[in-house]
């Protein structure tokens, strides 16, 4: 009966290391978790690879164990399959696949920016954790940047509506 237990509990504790599925490739269409990213303002964290791999099956287990802190209110995580051509195309329409090395790994917004370096082949847990690192500081700059840009835009839009204005009279 302790035996039981205990196993019931190392089960319920290393399930809730991580909400975040590694068991399922996606499976919804790409452009509606990015819709999701936008409406809930988190960020994608993208990996493509394959089952028989034994890079991606370390991979997941960092995220599966918790070694991989990937903030629920934060990110989105998606698992695609490399064999399967629609999520292939996904991956590579946003990020650049350098090397054949899996997994690859990327971060993104659901506007389609990407943030940090993606990650190719073996890493550590703390290799993953330093893209998400650099990933939340790039998209702190993109947003500054985005948010100045707004700014430009809305003082040029007034500046030619002014010069309209005077014109009309």
């Amino acid at each position: 009966m302790k035996t039981l237990l205990a196993c019931t509990l190392a089960v319920a504790i290393t399930s809730s290391l991580s909400a975040f599925e590694t068991e399922k490739y996606i499976d919804k269409k790409f452009p509606s978790y990015m819709e999701e990213a936008v409406k809930t303002n988190k960020l994608l964290f993208v990996s493509i690879g394959r089952e028989a791999c034994s890079n991606c099956t370390k991979f997941y287990d960092y995220i599966k164990q918790g070694q991989l802190k990937l903030d629920e209110k934060k990110f989105i995580y998606l698992k695609l399959d490399i064999d399967n051509q629609e999520h292939l195309d996904y991956f590579s329409s946003y990020f650049s696949i350098i090397g054949n090395i899996l997994p690859f790994v990327g971060v993104m917004n659901g506007s389609g920016a990407t943030f940090g370096t993606p990650r190719t082949g073996y890493g550590t847990a703390e290799d993953y954790q330093e893209l998400i690192t650099k990933a939340l500081d790039d998209e702190k700059e993109w947003i500054k940047k985005e948010a100045k840009r707004a700014e430009e835009e809305a003082q040029l839009k007034a500046a030619q509506e002014a010069r309209k204005a005077q014109g009309k009279k």
